[in-house]
């Protein structure tokens, strides 16, 4: 009888913990959705004025203002404003290893993104590689599919078929499909023809 409770309190621990864990993740998964609506692809300084009124609103140290960060480097890497972007980044950097994994997913996409946009795709490739694998690891889906499609742009030409099709296959597979359908074209628009025989 007494292994029976015993084993009852450790299930319902576990169950406790793993509900836990669900909720953080909901929870991340929608201050990221809600951080991303933000988004005016077609005026990054709009956006990055965005994401400045956003970052006043929380604790410095916490993963929201990491996180918004990462977008404020994105924004200024779309107005080529490299060395600011990388410098936001490099604030990002030093707080990772206190950081959600999430938060660590999107530092690397950024980074990468703007080592990509800058005209080194040789040191963008293994930060979406490693974007990825941590993506994955975690079932963060949308940005599993994110990084899978930045390889596809940045990898060298012959693997970036693979990488989209890596791209629609997570994308097909994950459960948010609203939100990945916009990545799902994106990757399909920027799969290369196969090569003709």
């Amino acid at each position: 009888m007494i292994v029976f409770v015993r084993l009852l309190v450790l299930l319902s621990t576990f169950t406790l913990m793993t509900a836990s864990a669900a909720a953080v993740t909901a929870s991340t998964q929608a201050f990221a959705a809600a951080l991303d609506a933000k988004w005016d692809f077609d005026q990054p300084a709009v956006s990055e004025e965005r994401f400045r009124a956003e970052l006043a609103q929380w604790p410095p140290a916490s993963a929201e203002a990491a996180e918004v960060r990462t977008q404020v480097a994105r924004a200024l890497g779309l107005q080529r404003k490299f060395a600011d972007a990388n410098a936001m980044l490099d604030g990002v950097e030093a707080g990772l290893p206190e950081l959600p994994a999430h938060v660590r997913v999107r530092y690397l996409l950024e980074r990468g993104r703007t080592f990509n946009s800058s005209g080194a795709p040789q040191r963008a490739v293994p930060l979406f590689a490693e974007a990825l694998a941590q993506a994955e690891r975690d079932q963060d889906e949308y940005y599993a599919v994110d990084a899978a499609h930045r390889l596809g742009i940045a990898a060298p030409v012959a693997a970036r078929l693979g990488w989209n099709l890596k791209a629609l296959a997570l994308a097909e597979a994950a459960t948010d499909a609203p939100r990945l359908a916009r990545l799902a074209a994106l990757a399909i628009g920027d799969t290369p023809a196969p090569a003709k025989p």
